[in-house]
């Protein structure tokens, strides 16, 4: 949910692609940190390079999911 929120706030920020490439790094962190929390909550015990994987790539990187 909050990876789509993002896509929402980048599709009404954003003015060109350059800006809405600003606009993403600004907002990665915090999906980062959701997905750490969430993972944290649910005893996941995601690694730090999973969390970075899934905040920028979802699933389609992923060899655990």
């Amino acid at each position: 949910m909050v990876h789509e929120g993002i896509h929402q706030k980048l599709a009404l920020g954003a003015k060109d692609e350059d800006s809405n490439h600003n606009l993403y790094n600004t907002e990665i962190k915090t999906l980062e940190a959701v997905i750490s929390k969430y993972s944290t909550d649910n005893n996941l015990n995601f690694s730090p390079e999973a969390i970075t994987a899934l905040a920028f790539s979802g699933q389609q990187l992923s060899k655990r999911f």
